[in-house]
């Protein structure tokens, strides 16, 4: 065998070795949410695994940063147990086009000042999300969005945060069981970088008292620096990212 040939031999298999070792470093297991050292994934680690992860202990709930009341207003706090947050976006995944969608459930926080007959005085606080609790279908995918794309090992982008700076649209009062929708803007920071963002809401006063909130909006990955990992068999991942969260709050 002739030394270039040998030369090439040595050339692929060192990048064969160094892809493989960056494969595993995005995807072995992330920190979990803080109280928890590590949440590795159910079942090992792998492309094919695709077992849902255990559920998270209630110590793990994000806290709210409390609203300031005024006269007439009720205190709501969002119910994290039974609060969602999703993003979807398409990709390319081995040459088949793939919908990746990403879900939270049960680690958001927030609260809400609300007077029903005035509701143009509402406020809302700082809603919070903890990254490192998305989950997709895939678990290695799911520890690279944690690792490499929201960079939740670092504590400082443990959470999404979004700071609402004004709501618009909202009718004067509230009717039980009757939707109602409104803008809420704000500030909206991901993985350290804050931008503003504009979510389209309604909202419906339920029978039981509680308030349930659907509210949407669509980011551009590059805004935020969420940059895709170079992997071979992801292609073309979608820059606009729409983004959902369904609450449900309660008067405390």
């Amino acid at each position: 065998m002739n030394k270039g040939l040998i030369a090439v031999i040595i050339a692929v298999a060192v990048v064969a070795v160094a892809g493989l070792g960056t494969y595993a470093y995005l995807t072995a297991p992330t920190k979990g949410p803080s109280t928890n050292q590590m949440t590795p994934p159910p079942g090992g680690p792998g492309m094919g695994n695709r077992q849902p992860p255990a559920p998270l202990a209630a110590a793990d709930q994000p806290t709210a940063d409390a609203v300031t009341l005024a006269d007439g207003q009720q205190r709501y706090q969002i119910n994290g147990a039974s609060s969602t947050a999703t993003f979807t976006l398409t990709e390319q995944l081995r040459g088949e086009p793939k919908t990746v969608v990403g879900t939270s459930t049960g680690m958001i926080a927030g609260e809400l000042a609300i007077d029903r007959n005035a509701l143009a005085s509402s406020t809302v606080g700082a809603i919070k999300l903890n990254a490192r609790t998305f989950v997709t279908d895939d678990n290695s995918r799911n520890n690279m969005i944690r690792r490499a794309i929201l960079k939740t090992e670092d504590d400082a982008n443990e959470y999404i945060t979004f700071s609402p700076t004004s709501l618009t649209g909202l009718p004067a009062k509230a009717t039980t069981g009757t939707s109602f929708s409104f803008d809420i803007m704000g500030d909206l920071t991901i993985a350290g970088t804050t931008k503003p963002a504009d979510f389209k809401a309604s909202a419906t006063f339920n029978a039981d008292g509680t308030l349930s909130i659907h509210a949407t909006t669509t980011v551009k990955r590059g805004d935020f620096n969420l940059i895709i990992p170079n992997i071979p068999f992801v292609a073309n991942v979608q820059e606009d990212v729409l983004l959902n969260l369904d609450l449900n709050a309660s008067a405390v």
